[in-house]
């Protein structure tokens, strides 16, 4: 048999001595990994939101409370006809309002209702925080401009060019005022009423006939006019 030896320490020092197992260290992390795929995330969303930004028909600026720029889109400035260095990092939207106002794109601004004739114009408000109006453009268009407050004090405006809106509305009541003089201008009495035989239109021959304004008629019932039997067969007819 071969001896075994021993060392002090008591380990064997023999052929048929055991080695002592290597640790191999794991590999660790770095410290600052989490913070790296934290900021790479967000960097995709950011990304993500400048793209959704990009694809809007609208211009955009977000604005926090200190009335500084946080963010906008391209489209505003072709909209604002603005230069983009007027967004460099940490412009203010004060800025923005003087150089517009110094251009002289407020001298034709308007608070318009739906429907609203855009030649009857009043006097809007650029530098309001809430609310919406539209105004006419210096290329003669018509822009509606929307601001909506943000819970940190800061605003959203956006901006959408509603001059197609405009026109087609102008459009029909050029073609409703053309309609109106030619049935005024007819031999005989005409009369419109919708399905509740309620008057939407009568000509001068008409109002001149019930002897009542326009204005009283219109809306009103056209049953006081016929007998129980026309109104029926009216109705039937409809």
């Amino acid at each position: 048999t071969m001896d075994s030896r021993r060392r002090p320490s008591g380990r064997s020092t023999g052929p048929g001595a055991c080695r002592p197992t290597r640790l191999r260290p794991r590999a660790q992390r770095h410290p600052h990994a989490p913070l790296r795929l934290a900021q790479a995330a967000l960097a995709d969303k950011e990304n993500a939101l400048q793209l959704t930004l990009e694809s809007m028909l609208h211009g955009i600026i977000r604005v926090d409370a200190r009335g500084v720029i946080l963010l906008y889109n391209e489209r505003v400035l072709g909209l604002l006809d603005l230069p983009a260095s007027m967004f460099k990092p940490g412009a203010r939207f004060d800025e923005i309002l003087r150089f517009q106002e110094a251009r002289g794109d407020f001298s034709v601004a308007a608070d318009l209702p739906d429907g609203a004739d855009p030649h009857q114009m009043t006097v809007a408000h650029p530098r309001s925080l809430s609310g919406a109006y539209v105004r006419r453009t210096r290329s003669g268009g018509h822009m509606e401009v929307r601001t909506v407050p943000t819970a940190d004090g800061g605003f959203v405006r956006t901006y959408v060019d509603v001059t197609p809106y405009f026109e087609v509305q102008q459009a029909l009541r050029h073609s409703e005022q053309e309609m109106r003089t030619m049935l005024n201008g007819f031999p005989g009495l005409m009369v419109v009423c919708d399905e509740a035989l309620n008057y939407v239109y009568l000509n001068d021959r008409a109002v001149a006939w019930i002897g009542r304004p326009r204005d009283a008629l219109i809306g009103s019932s056209a049953r006081p006019h016929l007998s129980d039997h026309r109104a029926a067969e009216i109705l039937a007819f409809m």
